[in-house]
């Protein structure tokens, strides 16, 4: 198989995300076989972010100390919205927020829950930048051999260093 085929798999995961800022998924390959995927989005069990702009009395508490009012969110557009996003945070700010799970670790720990093993195994992933350090960090640990991405900026982060010292390779999809 060639990276194009598994890019393609990426995306189709991908449009199963429920995070309403960004779309991401990511395939974890061994021998040639697609063994697990993974999309961005709240842990098992947890609702999208709609339902926190009705229950989440922190998160509501918060948007009415920044002058926002949740009534005024009653429209689709705006319930389908990142908490982030509607308080103005940027990216990387706000954290604290999301609870949505990077498609390459939310990959990886639904291998685990399954008991497949990732050892000596691949994985490609969608979403740019990436990877991350936490999700990169998780790959070291769980075996993973390549990571295979669309635009890899490793080398322009403070990730660089791990990679003399750590058995992975980091790449870009060869289209």
């Amino acid at each position: 198989m060639n990276d194009k085929y598994y890019l393609d798999h990426c995306i189709a995961t991908s449009k199963t995300s429920k995070c309403h800022t960004r779309q991401s998924g990511a395939v974890l390959v061994k021998n040639d076989d697609i063994i697990c995927r993974g999309a961005n989005g709240p842990a098992k069990g947890i609702p999208e972010c709609s339902l926190r702009y009705k229950e989440d009395q922190l998160l509501l508490s918060i948007m009415s100390k920044n002058g926002i009012d949740p009534k005024t969110l009653k429209d689709t557009f705006a319930i389908k919205k990142c908490p982030g996003k509607v308080l103005n945070y940027v990216p990387l700010e706000g954290d604290e927020f999301c609870y949505s799970i990077h498609a390459i670790k939310n990959c990886l720990l639904e291998a685990a829950s399954l008991g497949i093993s990732t050892n000596g195994a691949k994985i490609y992933c969608n979403s740019i930048p990436a990877p991350c350090i936490e999700c990169f960090l998780s790959c070291i640990q769980a075996g993973i051999k390549e990571i295979i991405v669309l635009e890899n900026k490793i080398q322009e982060s403070t990730l660089s260093w791990t990679l003399k010292y750590a058995d992975i390779i980091v790449r870009d999809f060869n289209l």
